[in-house]
């Protein structure tokens, strides 16, 4: 199934690297939703979000972006969150070639964490940790994305995010992640048709 998956992205990929058509511009809006991995630095643990983003290009060379990421599982039994929720919402600058755009940005935003009163292997009984804590955080991202027709693309990002739980037993504690992302994105383009 991979290698049919991968023919097909190559056929799709060397038919539009002549193309001079360019899909995105000026009023394009953009949005998707995946499932995204992630490795967090301050732990030997991995998290797995449903992470979403929604974005306007003021240009081609500029964008506003607006990314969430939900907490769905790990690779712990006991994992660090016991839930988590991560909006940022910042502007994005682009590098296009044809149907090619490579892109970096920033983005403030909060975390919303709760930590799991099992994790790191004892159970500690405080009020305070089952607490949802409201953290500032931001995130820095460089991704690419090949449009491949006027309605979708393919994107793959990886994602800083910065943030730190205070405010609970034990901590503060560092949450700093290394998030990838990738699949398929869709665009619409919102000017006004004369």
């Amino acid at each position: 199934m991979v290698r049919y998956l991968m023919m097909l992205f190559s056929v799709l990929f060397a038919h539009q690297m002549n193309a001079q058509d360019i899909y995105k511009g000026r009023n394009t809006l953009e949005a998707s939703a995946t499932i995204a991995p992630s490795w967090m630095l301050n732990r030997n643990e991995s998290n797995y979000y449903l992470m979403g983003y929604l974005e306007y290009h003021l240009s081609e060379r500029f964008s506003f972006r607006g990314d969430t990421y939900f907490f769905v599982d790990s690779d712990q039994d006991s994992p660090f969150f016991r839930n988590a929720s991560r909006t940022f919402f910042g502007v994005y600058a682009h590098s296009q070639k044809n149907n090619w755009d490579r892109y970096i940005g920033f983005q403030p935003g909060i975390s919303l964490l709760t930590k799991n009163p099992y994790s790191d292997g004892i159970y500690t009984f405080a009020p305070i940790e089952a607490r949802l804590q409201v953290v500032p955080s931001f995130a820095l991202t460089a991704g690419t994305s090949f449009y491949v027709w006027k309605y979708f693309n393919f994107f793959a990002n990886l994602t800083y995010i910065n943030s730190t739980l205070g405010g609970v037993a034990g901590g503060p504690y560092r949450t700093d992640e290394f998030v990838f992302s990738a699949g398929l994105s869709f665009q619409v383009d919102c000017s006004k048709k004369k």
